[in-house]
């Protein structure tokens, strides 16, 4: 073989060999590195680019790439060494290697598909698989009905069926405002108590936040059934277990759920759900001076279009520590920079935002204890065995002194403190505990408006915290809910505790117009629901028979209502059209229509089911109205 062409065959070889490689481990390091990773937060980070990732991230990669990178160059270099005067020998390696090093990436690639569920991600998106199943709402012709369905309209999905638009809610703040400091502490979850308080370690590592649990609201009250008085917490369900998207689940009561594989997505738009009215656009609205401080780049995650496009935020990142000349240019900890650089930077802030008079939002979120292992700091306790639980520990210690700081100054009388996990830690390595532990984010309101109209315990997710947020400053909230969040100073029941987590997160996963919608620059549709649909409770039914009734504000002629109700384990042709009767209305404003949902006609399956509501008018044309979700 030519020298020349011998060459540029150790070239070719050796490149595809280490992309080859390098890729592998790249998902070998993901998932050894992620706990708990999601299709939706690998794409999104993937699709931001990693902007403002943290240098100790890439430097961990780096480490562990260089595991196998440094032994491949040495075969490499040596192989070719050996090989270079035997002709077949020489081609034989050449070829294997790469070869080699793309069946590695093939198994790490298959891992990591596994792991992140993307074929249930493909299908719920209806990317692939049945089109009709997407959302299991699917309205096409029916088999079971007395009479053809011609021009029936799509229901919706879950989401889009139980999204109550928050422009459509007439919000009542109080005369006076109060201020908000919300305060969003990473990876922090009760898990980090111990077992006597909710958590799931023998020791607490985490004793001034419990404390503060322990005095403020937390809604967690007795356990109706072990009476028992432990801390709850908010369940991260799908598109909120990573931190922006937790950011936006607790500011929107929405998981973040983006069509990256449409083109409608927001891949290419400079801009974060711009059609979507969360936490910062109302409190806008309303006259409030907004800022968020955190000691990262602001860029990470596409952080910064979300406090830019909803609320107009002034942003106190690391890049602004440093050109405001807080820090050194060459200052760089951790993310950037540590919380307790960031804590006195608040103070600051805070005395300044207080002398104007105007109510505030002051938001933080803390980074030590980002995984992996946290950042420790040099005056941190050494009480516990492991780096990441002192880390904890000391944040634990350094938000409780700034809270105190705060219930010192003038302005905390008219001002509700907000501590909320972003998440469950991402650390693999952190707790090691039964995995029928229901993990949990830390949640506390210190100084909030109101008092809960029940002391239960509340089953929550971190998107009832939106419509909580607003309660706690006072604001009066028809209805009691805000996107897909609840109120939890009311009695009023929450997504989580009508459906359970594991439906949640089954619906939450599934492709969504009103998502889709949001993410792009479509002007929605403001009007708010007409109609509701009410399922009796199990105890008033009778042999499998369900009474359901059917509120319109309105009395409509010349037709009548039909329902439309299929079981999650049915297919839309099972579907049953039911035909509800007229009731007599005991208030006398709208109508009331009710109906019996048998049971024996699905197969005698309890379970979720989907009721569309249609009006049928004389001509036989059907009219979609209204999805509600419902169990039986």
């Amino acid at each position: 073989m030519h020298k020349t062409r011998k060459i540029i065959a150790v070239a070719i070889s050796a490149v595809l060999s280490l992309f080859f490689v390098l890729a592998g481990m790249a998902l070998l390091w993901m998932n050894k590195t992620w706990g708990a990773l999601t299709t939706e937060e690998f794409f999104y980070t993937i699709t931001t680019a990693g902007a403002g990732t943290s240098k100790s991230m890439v430097q961990s990669y780096i480490k562990f790439a260089l595991v196998a990178a440094i032994p491949l160059l040495i075969v490499l270099a040596g192989g070719f060494i050996l090989f270079w005067k035997k002709k077949k020998p020489f081609r034989l390696f050449a070829i294997f290697l790469p070869i080699a090093a793309f069946v590695f990436l093939g198994i790490e690639g298959w891992a990591s598909w596994q792991k992140l569920g993307v074929t249930d991600y493909l299908e719920n998106q209806g990317i692939i698989g049945n089109s009709n199943d997407n959302n299991d709402t699917g309205a096409g012709n029916d088999n079971n009905s007395a009479e053809a369905s011609s021009d029936v309209s799509a229901p919706k999905s879950f989401i889009d069926a139980n999204y109550v638009e928050p422009d459509s809610v007439d919000l009542v703040f109080p005369q006076k405002k109060r201020n908000l400091i919300y305060i969003y502490l990473e990876s922090m979850e009760v898990t980090s108590m111990d077992e006597a308080n909710g958590g799931a370690l023998p020791v607490n590592t985490i004793p001034e936040l419990t404390e503060l649990a322990r005095k403020n609201e937390t809604f967690s009250g007795a356990d109706a059934k072990t009476g028992k008085d432990t801390l709850t917490g908010g369940f991260s369900a799908y598109g909120s277990t990573w931190t922006v998207g937790a950011m936006f689940a607790q500011s929107s009561g929405l998981p973040l759920s983006l069509p990256f594989l449409n083109e409608t997505g927001m891949r290419d738009q400079d801009t974060f759900f711009p059609s979507a009215e969360i936490l910062g656009d109302i409190l806008e609205d309303e006259g409030y001076t907004q800022q968020i401080i955190f000691g990262s780049d602001k860029a990470f995650g596409g952080r910064d279009k979300m406090y830019r496009d909803h609320g107009n935020f002034d942003i106190h990142d690391y890049y602004w520590a440093i050109d405001t000349g807080k820090l050194p240019k060459d200052y760089y900890v951790w993310w950037g920079y540590e919380d307790e650089v960031m804590f006195d930077f608040a103070k600051e802030d805070l005395a300044n935002l207080s002398k104007s008079g105007e109510p505030f939002n002051y938001t933080m979120l803390t980074v030590d204890t980002h995984f992996v292992g946290g950042y420790l700091c040099p005056d941190c306790p050494d009480t516990f065995d492991t780096k990441y639980a002192n880390v904890m520990a000391c944040s634990s210690k350094r938000v409780a002194d700034f809270v105190a700081w705060i219930m010192q100054q003038d302005f905390y009388e008219n001002t509700t403190v907000i501590l909320a996990g972003d998440h469950p830690t991402m650390d693999m390595d952190y707790f090691h505990i039964d995995d029928s532990y229901d993990r949990r984010t830390y949640f506390t309101i210190i100084n909030g408006a109101e008092t809960p109209v029940s002391d239960k315990k509340r089953d929550y997710s971190t998107m009832d915290i939106f419509p909580t947020t607003l309660a706690s400053l006072g604001v009066k909230i028809p209805g009691e809910r805000l996107a897909l969040g609840t109120n939890l100073y009311s009695d009023e029941e929450t997504l989580l505790e009508k459906y359970g987590r594991e439906e949640l997160d089954k619906q939450l996963a599934k492709k969504s117009d009103l998502m889709t919608a949001l993410s792009s620059d479509v002007v929605l549709d403001k009007t708010p629901p007409d109609y509701s649909i009410t399922i009796a409770e199990a105890s008033e039914s009778e042999n499998g028979i369900y009474p359901v009734t059917i509120t319109s504000p309105e009395t409509r002629e010349l037709g009548t209502f039909m329902l439309r109700v299929w079981g999650e384990n049915q297919t839309e042709d099972d579907a049953i059209w039911y035909t509800p009767v007229k009731t007599k209305n005991p208030d006398g404003d709208g109508e009331i229509y009710t109906v019996n949902i048998d049971l024996s006609l699905h197969g005698g399956v309890s379970g979720m089911y989907q009721m569309d509501l249609y009006w049928r008018n004389d001509a036989g044309k059907d009219k979609f109205l209204m999805t509600s979700f419902g169990v039986f």
